[in-house]
């Protein structure tokens, strides 16, 4: 594993340590504000392996005390210290369970997305982030999704622009657990696929991401949100004792055990062998820049 190290101050080009761990911050914020949208993590990485800890959180699932780790085949844990707790994360599963759960109720709520469009408007130079050069691409996607609850649909056309900073100077694999993260699937619309296919042609690992929504209802209301999410923090160095893995006296937990038992259609019951999980390498379909 080698990475190349830039520092802002000379720009001189310096061959890191190959095994040096990479350690960061980043920061998430809304306008206007989200309580359980902004959020803090301090994150440590080493090639496959991931330490990304929440220090400012008001989600209920990430809160303070809580960590993302990578395990062994490419797996996600979400490990709880405090509760001293830990269960698998998978958040596309937990959509896809939730969706199952609708499907088995008889189709109460229903997504359609049409006329959805995903475009590269930009690709510059980006300048320097904390010393590592960047590249600055620009993407916008429109859509027209239609949400129907009981038979009665509510209709909006939306916008997004997303500008983003990447870097190809860092190889490590896990950097784009946290900082290349893509919106949750919404089931066979399509348009996740359709947003992945577009933004593979974003070379590197995000250290600056501005998105700008904007949304129209049928009645013409209009409603914009802007997320900021950029590292504020980068060095190489080596990782704290205990980092990457937990307690031997954590016991896991289901992140939510009763919508399990309602997808397996049976209240209480263990359920249905599911096949191989992808991991979180089905997370980070665009090249990373070191492979």
């Amino acid at each position: 594993m080698k990475r190349t190290a830039l520092i802002a101050a000379s720009g001189a080009l310096l061959a890191a340590s190959a095994f040096a761990d990479i350690h960061y911050k980043a920061v998430t914020r809304t306008e206007p504000a989200n309580e359980q949208a902004s959020m803090t993590v301090d994150a440590w990485v080493d090639d496959e392996k991931c330490d990304i800890r929440f220090t400012e959180s008001g989600n209920p699932f990430m809160g303070e005390g809580t960590r993302i780790v990578c395990g062994e085949g490419g797996m996600l844990y979400l490990v709880n210290d405090k509760e001293k707790t830990y269960s698998e994360w998978d958040l596309d599963a937990l959509l896809e369970s939730v969706g199952n759960v609708m499907a088995n109720m008889g189709g109460v709520m229903k997504i359609l997305v049409e006329n959805a469009r995903v475009q590269t408007l930009l690709e510059e130079d980006g300048g320097r982030i904390l010393g590592y050069p960047t590249t600055h691409y620009r993407f916008k996607t429109s859509y027209d999704m239609t949400i129907k609850v009981m038979g009665m649909g509510q209709a909006q056309h939306i916008e997004t622009i997303q500008d983003i900073w990447s870097t190809t100077a860092l190889d490590d694999a896990a950097l784009g657990v946290w900082l290349n993260r893509n919106p949750p699937s919404m089931g066979d619309t399509g348009l996740a696929e359709l947003i992945e296919l577009e933004k593979q042609k974003a070379k590197g690992w995000p250290l600056r991401t501005i998105q700008e929504q904007v949304s129209q209802d049928q009645r013409g209301r209009t409603q914009a949100t802007k997320t900021i999410t950029e590292v504020t923090e980068l060095s190489e160095g080596s990782a704290p004792s205990g980092t990457y893995q937990w307690g031997s006296n954590y016991q896991m937990v289901n992140m939510m055990p009763d919508l399990a038992n309602l997808q397996a259609g049976q209240e209480g019951q263990p359920q249905e062998q599911q096949e191989e999980k992808g991991g979180w390498r089905k997370l980070l379909k665009r090249d990373g820049g070191g492979s």
